[in-house]
């Protein structure tokens, strides 16, 4: 029940006891009072019950003003936020979720917002069109920006830091059908660039590393990975890695989505593990592209978007039964590591950098073992026997038994794609 109708019911009811008292002491001159007063009384419960007229007369009496939408029929919620903002500063972040959702739901939720927020919110409760998103701003540890881009201020809380550095940050999203925030995502270290549409969860390493990871929400409100970016100044790994996913909506292409699950980030490591291996077989270093993950496993990789788009494919990896990324689950799926050679095709920027000593003086079969026994994913495993069964195939056995497919181009004499192992000889 609001301020208005507790006042209203009162000068109605004090007006009743008048009337009666002057009527039981029948004083002639004040007949015409209880009548006059009781008509007052019908027109302040008109007033109250007629909606934005009720403004003109509460302002008279001091009830109303800027503060008006929290004092009358949104008072109760507004009290029932504090409450829950002061259990949510000192809560038990064992399901830290769960409270978010507690503490943000229904309209309410945004009423923690400033003087001017608020009359934008009323606006909204009246049909009106959205209020212009303002910059963020930062009010204890809770912040406003768009993640989205929608032209409605979203929530960013930002929850406890075991490093002082990585922030996570809670992100809720307002729906502006439902009228409340609903929880997304959380990320660490979250900011929002307009310009080029997207948001930026950065997260730095012990050593110095930084892990960006750049975001965009779709129509649906589903958070896509955009971008990766990595800055290792140690000696090992990439001194600067920026991957783009592409996503082209194949059948077969899987939606890099962030969620609670982290599986972009399996991608990531799927992507820089292939990397990983080219380098190490080829000396080649290749730390700016674009991939893309497959249903089945495999990683492949393009200079550009546009590339990725008309299968201009430099490097392909695809994780077999044999590795911990086998996507497919199929336990008899093969493994497979291939290249495109960049000294015959155009858009591929690898070039083999290592090279057998002597290689003019080697048969193609002791060049086709040499880069064979230098692939990282052969397990350092030696050649018991190999044949050229089709041109330029070339089908080798281990001392351990299993079996590969090697393709080699006679021209180069270099090594383009590997396949394996089988655990029998590969029949075709």
């Amino acid at each position: 029940m609001s301020i208005k109708w507790i006042l209203s019911a009162c000068v109605l009811i004090a007006l009743v006891v008048l009337a009666g008292f002057l009527f039981r002491k029948r004083i002639r001159p004040c007949v015409g009072v209880p009548a006059v007063l009781s008509v007052l009384a019908v027109l302040v419960l008109a007033v109250t019950f007629s909606g934005k007229r009720s403004d003109i007369l509460w302002r008279r009496i001091g009830l109303s003003g800027r503060q008006e939408v929290l004092q009358t029929a949104f008072w109760p919620e507004q009290k029932q936020i504090q409450e829950n903002f002061g259990k949510w500063q000192t809560a038990d972040w064992s399901d830290e979720t769960e409270k978010v959702q507690t503490f943000l739901s229904g309209r309410q939720a945004n009423l923690k917002l400033s003087k001017e927020e608020q009359e934008a919110y009323r606006q909204v409760l009246k049909g009106e069109a959205p209020y212009p998103v303002q910059s963020p701003i930062s009010a204890e540890n809770v912040r406003r920006m768009d993640l989205n881009f929608d032209g409605w201020n979203d929530l960013c809380i930002q929850g406890r830091s075991l490093d002082g550095i990585n922030v996570p940050c809670y992100c809720m999203l307002w729906n502006p059908q439902k009228q409340k925030f609903e929880y997304s995502v959380t990320l660490c270290n979250v900011e929002a660039d307009l310009e080029n549409q997207w948001i930026v969860s950065q997260v730095a390493g012990t050593e110095g590393e930084s892990f960006s990871t750049y975001c965009r929400y779709d129509a649906e409100n589903r958070l896509h990975m955009i971008r990766y970016v990595e800055e290792n100044r140690s000696e090992e790994g990439f001194e600067h890695l920026d991957l783009t996913y592409v996503d082209d909506a194949g059948p077969y292409t899987l939606q890099a989505i962030v969620d609670e699950e982290r599986f972009n980030l399996t991608m990531v490591d799927m992507a820089k593990q292939a990397l990983s291996e080219l380098y190490q077989w080829t000396g080649e270093k290749v730390e700016r592209a674009c991939f893309q993950v497959s249903d089945a496993g495999g990683v492949v990789f393009s200079q550009t978007p546009e590339d990725m788009v008309h299968s201009r494919i430099f490097f392909s990896r695809y994780f077999g039964a044999d590795t911990q990324y086998n996507l497919s689950g199929y336990d008899k799926s093969i493994s497979s590591i291939g290249l495109t050679l960049g000294r015959k095709i155009w858009y591929s920027p690898v070039l083999w950098r290592v090279f057998p000593e002597n290689k003019d003086a080697m048969t193609d079969e002791e060049v086709v073992s040499w880069y064979f026994e230098r692939l990282p994913t052969s397990d350092g495993e030696k050649v018991k026997s190999m044949i050229e069964r089709y041109e330029g195939i070339w089908t080798i056995q281990t001392k351990s038994g299993r079996w590969y497919e090697v393709f080699y181009d006679r021209e180069l004499r270099e090594v383009s794609d590997v396949t394996g192992p089988y655990p029998e000889l590969p029949v075709h």
